[in-house]
């Protein structure tokens, strides 16, 4: 049975659960948060990295968008944590099926840059090279 100073606890509680975060916090929570999936990384990846990109060449960044929205369909429900260099090498091998050798090489540059960004924040460990020359 709750005495009156659980009672008080509890509604501490409850009264911080209702709270929004502050920015700080939501950032920290939101950095502290490994994406499940190709998709949420290219989120962050693009939320993150994509300014930079941007300052550089509006252009590229355009094009990079417009791949991922045209090619990645398939390849965005990969559980990030399962993906693996033949997962890679086998949805370019069905890409070349049906798209350009300038397609092709956007999709390998896309890809190269997203995962080494997972790579680089320990996100995914890969071996060395894994992601270097998939053709």
């Amino acid at each position: 049975m709750c005495n009156a100073r659980d009672s008080e606890h509890l509604s501490a509680v409850e009264e911080a659960e209702k709270k929004p975060e502050s920015k700080q916090q939501e950032s920290r929570s939101r950095a502290d948060k490994v994406p499940e999936t190709f998709l949420e990384l290219v989120k962050e990846w693009i939320e993150i990295d994509g300014p930079g990109i941007r300052k550089k060449s509006q252009t590229t960044f355009e094009h990079y968008l417009e791949a991922l929205s045209a090619y990645f369909g398939k390849f965005n429900k990969k559980k990030l944590a399962d993906t693996q260099r033949k997962d890679v090498v086998n949805f370019l091998n069905e890409q070349a099926e049906r798209y350009s050798e300038s397609s092709l090489r956007t999709m390998r540059t896309v890809l190269r840059r997203t995962l080494n960004f997972a790579v680089v924040n320990q996100y995914i460990v890969r071996p060395h090279g894994c992601w270097t020359k998939s053709r």
